[in-house]
């Protein structure tokens, strides 16, 4: 029965879990979005710091990473054929942001979903492991005065503190399973 309760309940708590990143990596993502304006993504591409506003929206995205919860990574991409223009790439401390108009490949996590972001279709929320380690993903299209989309806002964080948090509660839960046992068996 304990070890029945630590299976469901830990299922549980990781379904959860998962929805909570998910809905602050959404969150953040739909804010970037909001601090681009699309009809200058082309303009802040090719000229970067140089074009207007574009150092005012990079502040803005900015605070976003900052002020959002275990946000490893904040950006905008244009997503082209030849792989995804930046647009903002703002710095970690580990990794410097890539430069407007530098052109980072398609990750291997993200090849199914290249007709999609192409098309300019919103994805579901994505956990990859690459070169920059296990991150959630979630996409929020730039769209100009006409609906289409122009850009990407994406923003990831880190699975690590996920793992980190599910082995303390299965932690928890073995160590109440097996106070109840002793408890039992004393009785």
């Amino acid at each position: 029965i304990s070890g029945a309760a630590i299976i469901i309940s830990s299922s549980y708590y990781s379904d959860k879990l998962m929805a909570e990143y998910e809905n602050s990596c959404r969150s953040a993502a739909k804010q970037i979005a909001y601090h681009v304006d699309p009809a200058k993504v082309d303009l802040y591409v090719r000229q970067g710091e140089a074009a207007p506003g574009y150092l005012e929206a990079k502040q803005h995205i900015t605070r976003v990473k900052e002020s959002t919860a275990g946000l490893t990574y904040a950006y905008v991409y244009q997503v082209q054929e030849d792989g995804c223009h930046v647009v903002f790439d703002i710095d970690t401390k580990e990794t410097p942001g890539a430069k407007p108009g530098e052109v980072e490949p398609f990750d291997a996590g993200f090849s199914k979903y290249k007709e999609d972001l192409l098309a300019g279709k919103a994805i579901e929320p994505i956990v990859t492991n690459d070169k920059y380690g296990r991150l959630l993903t979630v996409y929020e299209p730039v769209k100009d005065a006409a609906g289409k989309t122009v850009a990407y806002a994406g923003a990831d964080i880190n699975m690590g503190q996920f793992v980190q948090d599910m082995r303390i509660f299965i932690i928890k839960m073995l160590a109440m399973a097996f106070g109840i046992t002793m408890l039992m068996c004393a009785l």
